[in-house]
C-alpha cells in the first residue's frame, strides 16, 4: 500500500473498526477489533504513524479483567476527544473478583464517561447486584446502551417447596 495518501490509509483503518455495532453483536467482534488496534501500528513505520494519528481508530475500548491502567490511558489518549464506544466485559468463568489493576483501569475510564457514545456491560456474576459498581450512574451522551449479566448458579440450589393445596 505504498503511495497511498495517509488520509486514505486512515479511512481504510477506520473502516476495519466500523464493523463494530452496539449491543449483543459486538461481543463476537471484540477480539477482532482489539487485534486490529494492536496489529496496524506494527506493520511498518508509516502505518504506525497513520494509526497513532487516527483518533477514530482508538474509540472502541473494551475493559476486561486483563486490562491495565497503562493500556487504558494510552487508548484514551490516542482517541483524542472522539466519542467512545465502551464495553466492560467481566466474563470470568472462575468468578474471581476484579483485580486492583482492573479497578484502577476502570477508574481511569470513568473519568472519560462524558465521552461515551455507547456503553455495554457484559458479565458473569454471583448475583446481578455484584455488577452495579461497574455501571456508571450517569452516562450523559450515550445513545445506545446494553446490559447483559449471566448469573453464576453453579452452587447447589435448594428447591423451593411447593405450596400445599388446602383441599377439603
Amino acid at each position: 500500500m505504498q503511495g497511498l495518501p495517509s488520509e486514505v490509509l486512515s479511512t481504510i483503518f477506520i473502516s476495519l473498526m466500523a464493523i463494530h455495532t452496539y449491543g449483543d453483536r459486538c461481543s463476537s467482534l471484540e477480539h477482532v477489533q482489539w487485534e486490529v488496534q494492536k496489529a496496524l501500528p506494527l506493520v511498518c513505520r508509516s502505518w504506525n504513524q497513520v494509526a497513532v494519528g487516527t483518533p477514530d481508530l482508538w474509540t472502541y475500548i473494551c475493559l476486561n479483567l486483563r486490562s491495565t491502567p497503562d493500556e487504558m490511558m494510552k487508548k484514551l489518549s490516542l482517541s483524542g476527544s472522539c466519542p467512545l464506544d465502551v464495553r466492560i466485559s467481566l466474563d470470568n468463568t472462575d468468578a474471581k473478583p476484579p483485580t486492583t489493576q482492573f479497578r484502577i483501569a476502570y477508574n481511569i475510564l470513568v473519568q472519560s464517561v462524558d465521552r461515551c457514545r455507547s456503553f455495554v456491560f457484559d458479565g458473569l456474576a454471583l448475583c446481578p447486584e455484584d455488577v452495579s459498581p461497574y455501571i456508571p450512574a450517569v452516562l450523559p451522551k450515550v445513545v445506545e446502551a446494553g446490559y447483559r449479566v449471566r448469573v453464576d448458579d453453579r452452587d447447589e440450589v435448594t428447591p423451593i417447596p411447593e405450596e400445599e393445596n388446602d383441599q377439603p
